[in-house]
C-alpha cells in the first residue's frame, strides 16, 4: 500500500475514532426517555455498522476499479429495485426510505450517491468527445439519473433529493458539461421548489422547515426551530476548549443530537478546538483524494471516481455543518464518519474502498 492509501487510512480511523466517543456522549441520554435504551444501544448498532462498512471498505479496495465499468447498468438496476422496494415497505414518521433487515435498516437513496458517481464518471469517459453537446453530453445522463431521482424524491426524501441533484451537477461539470446546462439547471430547479412552496405543493413539514429557516435568517423568533436554535447556543456554550465529554448540557434539548445534530454535541463539549480539530481532519481528507487525484491518476475514469467521493464527503459535511449553525435549513443529512447512521456510514466506507482502489491499482 502507497504512502497516499496509508496516509488517508490513518485519517478515516482518527474520524471514525472521534465520531464514535462523541456519538456516545451525545446518545447514552436516550437511556433516560421512552423506550428506555440501554446507555450503549446506539453506540453498539454504529459500530456494528462501522464493522459491516469496513467489510464493505475491504471489498471494494480489493477490486481493480476499473472492472466496475462492465456493471455499471447492474448497478443502476439494482439502486433501481432498491429504491421501488423501499416504497412497499411501512412508512417511518411519514417517509419510506428503508428497506427493513431485521437488525439493520438499509436506505437505497444513500446508496445512490456511489452509483452517480460511478455511472456519470463511466459516461463521461465513455462519451469524452460528446460531453459538450446538449443531448448526449447532458439530456441522457439527465434523464438516466433523474429516473432514480424521482422515487427518492416521492418516498419522500426532498433533502437528499436535492443533495443528490448538486452531486450529479458536480459530476458532470467534472465530466466536461457546458457551464450554461448546468446553471440553466440549477435555475429550473430553484424555480420550482419556489412554485412547490408558493403554491404549498410540499409536505406539510417541509413548507414549516422553510418558514424556520426564514425566521432564523430574518431574526423574527415566532417560528424558530427548537433544533437549530438550540444547536446554536450549545456551540456558543462550548466556547474555546468545550465543557468536556459528556458534560454537555444543551444535547438533552436537541432532537437527535446524536444524528444530524451530532456537531452541535461535539461543539459544546470539545470547544472550538474540537470543531476546529474535525473540520481540519476533513479538509486534509478532501486534499488528500485531489492530490491523488490529479498527481496519479492516469484515466479518467479513475479521476473522476476520486473526486466525485472528495466532493461527496465534502457536499455533505459542508451541508451538515450549515444546518448546525442555521445557514440552511434543516435537511436530515448526516455528518460523514461521525452521526449515526447505519445506511450512510456503509455507503461511505465502501465509497472509501473505492477511492483506495483506484490509488493502489495504478
Amino acid at each position: 500500500m502507497n504512502t497516499e492509501a496509508k496516509s488517508l487510512l490513518f485519517i478515516l480511523v482518527t474520524i471514525i475514532a472521534i465520531g464514535l466517543v462523541v456519538l456516545y456522549s451525545a446518545s447514552y441520554i436516550t437511556a433516560f426517555k421512552w423506550p428506555y435504551p440501554s446507555f450503549d444501544y446506539y453506540l453498539k448498532r454504529q459500530t456494528f455498522a462501522i464493522l459491516v462498512g469496513l467489510v464493505a471498505m475491504l471489498i471494494t479496495s480489493l477490486i481493480d476499479y476499473r472492472v466496475h465499468r462492465k456493471y455499471v447498468l447492474h448497478y443502476y438496476m439494482i439502486v433501481f429495485a432498491l429504491l421501488v422496494i423501499a416504497l412497499a415497505f411501512p412508512g417511518k414518521g411519514g417517509s419510506r426510505r428503508w428497506i427493513d433487515l431485521g437488525y439493520f435498516d438499509l436506505q437505497p437513496s444513500e446508496l445512490t450517491k456511489l452509483l452517480i458517481i460511478i455511472f456519470v464518471a463511466h459516461y463521461a469517459e465513455k462519451q469524452k468527445k460528446y460531453m459538450k453537446t446538449f443531448i448526449k453530453g447532458f439530456m441522457i445522463p439527465v434523464a438516466f439519473i433523474g429516473f432514480l431521482l424521482f422515487f427518492v424524491f416521492i418516498e419522500p426524501d426532498l433533502s437528499t433529493t436535492i443533495y443528490l441533484i448538486f452531486l450529479f451537477l458536480i459530476m458532470l461539470y467534472i465530466g466536461g458539461a457546458r457551464d450554461i446546462y448546468i446553471l440553466s439547471m440549477i435555475g429550473l430547479g430553484v424555480l420550482t421548489l419556489f412554485i412547490a412552496y408558493k403554491f404549498e405543493l410540499l409536505r406539510d413539514y417541509q413548507i414549516e422547515r422553510i418558514k424556520n429557516f426564514v425566521d432564523i435568517v430574518t431574526g423574527n423568533g415566532k417560528n424558530v426551530w427548537h433544533q437549530t436554535s438550540s444547536s446554536i447556543h450549545a456551540i456558543k456554550n462550548g466556547g474555546i476548549l468545550g465543557l468536556g465529554l459528556g458534560f454537555g448540557e444543551l444535547k438533552y434539548y436537541i432532537p437527535v443530537q446524536f444524528s444530524d445534530f451530532v456537531f452541535a454535541v461535539l461543539g459544546e463539549e470539545l470547544g472550538f478546538v474540537g470543531i476546529s480539530g474535525l473540520l481540519v481532519l476533513y479538509i486534509l481528507m478532501v486534499r488528500q483524494m485531489l492530490k491523488a487525484a490529479f498527481e496519479s491518476i492516469k484515466d479518467d475514469f479513475g479521476r473522476m471516481i476520486i473526486v466525485g467521493y472528495a466532493f461527496m464527503v465534502l457536499l455533505q459535511v459542508t451541508i451538515n455543518i450549515s444546518v448546525v449553525l442555521g445557514i440552511l435549513p434543516i435537511t436530515g443529512l448526516t455528518l460523514p464518519f461521525i452521526s449515526y447512521g447505519g445506511s450512510s456510514i456503509l455507503v461511505f466506507l465502501a465509497g472509501y474502498g473505492l477511492v483506495l482502489s483506484t490509488i493502489t491499482h495504478q
